[in-house]
């Protein structure tokens, strides 16, 4: 139907036709000509390399010298630090063309001389009136044990700028599916903060219609086979272009009453051709836990898409690719394709820790755990409990995202207490001044009035002086946060258990007794 050459599997080049620019093309252009480190950071098969085949075919006239390196190339089991330093080097080396064979640096062996391997490159880059960018991809191959010293190193390049001027003509371009806090895990040392992170989001409506326009489509069906398209696959690059590309082989004209069912064949030969993007899914599979949790925060009560702070959102958006945040912040599976992949997947045999959790008896409550806080304490409810609470995997009720609009707060409130199965109160003078009223009116409607299931625990966050109902039951202590993990860890375990827990409410500061 259509000769124009959609490409569904490796990057497009820079002068592709079906190369579909985003609003981030501009963005990370800006971020280049002011030669910036730029982090791309999403799931396989999203235009990282598309991406960076347009800058490199962009900016290569323009005085800027790019050296390449996919990390996967480089990755091997049994290669010694100073072997992968110097195989690294050699390919970055073999893109300098305006560095004199004679004048080239000794490639570095470790971090030390990867440092004075920069420099040396910096230096002839300025000499020659060069821009030099490095860029590395599949950055998630780079061996975790090598990192901390390899992007150290990167980052006092960066800082160094001001006071070494040749470090102004070296720039990084650090593209995978990987977490940024990984590059340096050594407390330490300062995290890598000197980066512009460029999201490559989904293609929209709009631009999935650049794409159907290259296909032999009359012009009154363009609208209306795009809508599909982007309906199946949520705007997803890969998809997107594979679905075209079958789209371009179809040999029948397309009409109106057939746009639906064509579409849906190329969807169905998607299915059985597919070999390697749906692994995303089946990864998911090997892992019940995060299988199960997927589907908790997607659920008709889906949770708030928080990456920064809770690390399964982080994997599950950015690594994995199987989820995003939806228009109203909430989290939503990426699009129709993986949502049936995901309902089809087969569950791989539980390991230990699966089965164990799963094994737990199941109970009506539609919640985990109800937070009941003031308002003044919000942003430690929202940035520091609930995340860590659905980092394990709770499902947390709080009041923003899980009460119903219209109705009013003490019916709320008693829809949560009656919901979940444990009730946490983070006590401070404002809770007990604010809300201790409406929630003492609850207590004598719940089955558990004097804690005896223990069903209400305490959070105590500030010094107060807490109401008798409550002072009486026992508290997890976080005074001192060198045990902060450990105390995390028991407020879970009561969280999880069907009888009384051996631990305190919550403290985390002085409280009076």
């Amino acid at each position: 139907m259509s000769e124009v050459p959609f490409q569904a599997g490796g990057p497009l080049l820079a002068d592709s036709p079906v190369y579909i620019p985003r609003e981030i093309d501009e963005k990370a252009a800006a971020h280049l000509r002011r030669m910036e480190y730029i982090t791309l950071v999403e799931p396989r098969q999203h235009g990282k390399t598309s991406l960076i085949n347009r800058l490199v075919g962009q900016f290569s006239s323009q005085g800027y010298t790019f050296a390449c390196r996919d990390l996967m190339a480089a990755r091997s089991s049994d290669a010694s630090p100073s072997d992968w330093y110097a195989s690294l080097g050699k390919w970055l080396l073999r893109q300098l063309h305006f560095i004199p064979r004679d004048q080239r640096p000794k490639p570095p062996t470790d971090s030390a001389s990867w440092e004075d391997f920069l420099a040396d490159v910096a230096e002839s880059a300025d000499a020659a009136s060069q821009d030099v960018v490095i860029v590395l991809d599949e950055i998630g191959a780079m061996p975790s044990e090598w990192a901390t010293g390899f992007f150290s190193v990167i980052r006092s390049v960066y800082t160094s700028r001001q006071s070494l001027r040749f470090w102004q003509h070296l720039t990084f371009i650090i593209a995978g599916a990987f977490n940024p806090k990984e590059l340096i895990q050594d407390d330490a040392v300062s995290n890598f903060n000197v980066d512009q992170r460029i999201p490559l989001d989904d293609f929209d409506l709009s631009q999935v219609k650049q794409l159907v326009d290259h296909l032999d489509v009359p012009d009154n069906l363009i609208d209306a086979v795009a809508g599909r398209v982007h309906d199946w696959t949520g705007g997803q690059p890969y998809l997107c272009q594979r679905l075209c590309l079958y789209l371009a082989d179809w040999e029948k004209p397309i009409t109106g009453s057939s746009v639906d069912a064509v579409v849906g064949h190329a969807v169905e030969r998607f299915f059985r051709d597919d070999t390697h993007h749906l692994a995303r899914i089946k990864d998911l599979a090997t892992q019940p836990d995060l299988l199960d949790y997927t589907h908790r925060i997607t659920s008709e009560t889906p949770s708030r898409f928080n990456a920064a702070l809770n690390d399964k959102h982080f994997y599950l958006a950015h690594i994995n690719g199987v989820i995003k945040a939806g228009p109203d912040g909430r989290c939503r599976i990426r699009n129709r394709i993986y949502e049936r992949a995901l309902a089809e997947v087969e569950v791989a045999p539980y390991s230990d820790s699966a089965a164990e959790s799963r094994s737990q008896p199941q109970d009506e409550f539609q919640y985990d755990a109800f937070i009941s806080y003031s308002h003044e304490d919000s942003a430690w409810v929202r940035d520091m409990l609930l995340p860590r609470l659905e980092d394990e995997g709770l499902r947390a009720c709080i009041d923003f995202r899980d009460f119903e609009p219209g109705v009013a707060s003490l019916v709320n409130m008693e829809n949560a207490v009656e919901h979940s199965r444990k009730t946490l109160i983070v006590l401070t003078p404002a809770w007990v001044e604010s809300e201790w009223t409406a929630f003492e009116s609850l207590l004598v409607q719940t089955d558990d009035p004097a804690g005896r299931r223990a069903r209400m625990i305490p959070l105590r966050l500030r010094p107060c002086e807490p109401p008798r109902r409550i002072a009486m039951l026992t508290y997890v202590d976080f005074t001192q946060l060198s045990d902060l993990e450990f105390q995390l860890r028991r407020l879970v375990a009561a969280i999880r258990s069907e009888s009384a827990p051996d631990i305190h409410p919550l403290i985390l500061g002085p409280c009076e007794e």
